[in-house]
């Protein structure tokens, strides 16, 4: 029985997917089993599942039906007494289920243990955007305001937390890990280690970035599930301060508002539109520090056009990062 199951959700992923599992295999902790799982590609990944000769790596292939369905196939395929998930585009550093492993262990009250993570190109560099969450033990009161956790590739998870909370759901917008985690911090606390090991990858060619309407509709998705998810979480908790509904719907509009802005050209009116909606839930909200930067930014915006304005944010956010780009430490397994 491995103590570590690995899942991995795949659709059309072979530009990655091979370099994603080698960060896996080159593991310093070995006791795990990784389960990739197609969701209908087309890209002949099974083709190419049959040269790996590592036999703690099992395939499952279903028809297309998302990401949380092919995540909920891996888990009840999996066996491990931990469960880690992670994009098929993602790495990790090599001893990232080593030191999530020994916290787990260490902490058997816990439900989760999540790293900090630096974002990474198509080609493996690191690049200057990082997430460094230090939250941990009762994070639900932090969690509903915003998604601490950054992306799907970090977290690991006790498999009796999934007894009692269930498996991923479905929301319009790919928000489905955001609405796992609130419920198992409902439940369980948190630990954290303060180390980059998970590199996430950014898709700046998706198309629903580029044009107008798919701007629109993702941005309708994100509102949707956003709101699907707030809703629910008040409506089950059994006590909460009143004012913290009102800041999480807030902070949930307000990062709408900035994905408009530093996502779309052109979204200006998106981003007033759903500012405005973040004020009405916090009227207070007007006074931060946080509103009035996004207001001055989007005058910016418009003032320098799309394009300047990525290479301003670009310019700015370099002068806190002095480290040299360079390639993420991967170890390929042998």
């Amino acid at each position: 029985m491995p103590k570590v199951s690995v899942i991995i959700p795949a659709y059309n992923a072979m530009e990655f997917l091979p370099r994603t599992l080698d960060s896996v295999l080159g593991q310093t902790f070995r006791d795990f089993e990784v389960i990739v799982v197609n969701d209908g590609s087309k890209d002949g990944i099974e083709s190419w599942a049959k040269t790996i000769i590592d036999t703690r790596v099992r395939f499952i292939s279903q028809s297309n039906q998302g990401q949380s369905a092919a995540r909920n196939t891996g888990i009840n395929d999996s066996v491990g007494k931990y469960i880690a998930f992670l994009d098929s585009d993602d790495l990790w550093d090599p001893r990232k289920l080593e030191k999530q492993v020994k916290v787990m262990d260490k902490n058997p009250d816990i439900g989760l243990v999540y790293t900090w993570v630096a974002e990474l190109s198509t080609d493996d560099i690191i690049l200057k955007k990082n997430w460094r969450f230090s939250n941990e033990g009762d994070v639900w009161e932090r969690l509903v305001q915003g998604n601490i956790i950054a992306c799907g590739s970090v977290p690991m998870i006790r498999r009796s937390c999934i007894e009692k909370v269930g498996l991923f759901s479905k929301f319009p917008f790919a928000c489905e890990d955001w609405d796992f985690w609130i419920r198992i911090s409902e439940k369980y606390p948190f630990k954290v280690i303060r180390e980059v090991l998970t590199y996430y990858r950014s898709n700046p060619s998706s198309l629903s970035r580029s044009t107008p309407e798919g701007m629109k509709n993702r941005l309708n998705d994100m509102e949707i599930s956003f709101t699907q998810i707030l809703e629910s979480v008040f409506s089950n908790a059994s006590s909460y301060d009143s004012r913290l509904k009102s800041k999480s719907f807030a902070a949930a509009f307000m990062h709408i508002s900035w994905i408009a802005l530093n996502e779309f050209e052109n979204g200006h009116e998106e981003v007033h539109f759903f500012q405005q909606k973040a004020a009405m839930h916090m009227p207070e909200i007007v006074d931060t520090l946080e509103y009035k930067r996004l207001i001055m930014s989007t005058r910016l915006s418009k003032l320098l056009g799309f394009s300047l304005y990525q290479k301003y944010r670009a310019l700015i956010h370099l002068k806190s990062f002095l480290n040299i780009p360079k390639k993420a430490p991967i170890v390929i397994s042998l």
